[in-house]
Formats: structure tokens, C-alpha cells, sequence
């Protein structure tokens, strides 16, 4: 099974969304990135998926897995 993932988009304008990949419909709007990616954290921790931010062009910014929670390093 491939593994769900959470992205932060910045959506018409100012406005910035967290949209779960493949569940079109699965998305909240935010009035800043920083609430945007607070909820996508909190969520991608809840549910082990990984985080994608997206700068305000589009491009990706940072990514963070937090699928493996074992602690290993390396």
C-alpha cells in the first residue's frame, strides 16, 4: 500500500491550504502558511503520513515522514 501523504499549498491569494493526496475533497484552508502547517504536523503525526510544504510558487520547501516513529537515525 502506498504510503498517504499531506501537502501545504498556498491556495487563491493569500489563503493557504493542507490537501491530502488523493482525497480531493480532504482539504482544510488556513488564513497563514504557519496555521496551515501546524494542522498538516499535527495531522501527518496523527495519522504516520508524510508532510509536504510547498514554498509559494509551487516548489517543495520541506518534507518530513513521520510514518517511521522508531527512532532510527542513519
Amino acid at each position: 500500500m502506498r504510503k498517504a501523504r499531506i501537502h501545504v499549498v498556498r491556495f487563491e491569494g493569500l489563503r493557504w491550504t493542507t490537501q491530502i493526496e488523493g482525497a480531493p475533497g480532504a482539504s482544510q484552508s488556513f488564513p497563514s502558511r504557519e496555521q496551515a502547517i501546524a494542522a498538516g504536523t499535527e495531522r501527518a503525526k496523527q495519522e504516520r503520513w508524510e508532510l509536504i510544504i510547498h514554498r509559494r510558487d509551487g516548489g517543495v520547501y520541506s518534507r518530513n515522514d513521520f510514518g517511521d516513529q522508531r527512532g532510527i537515525i542513519g
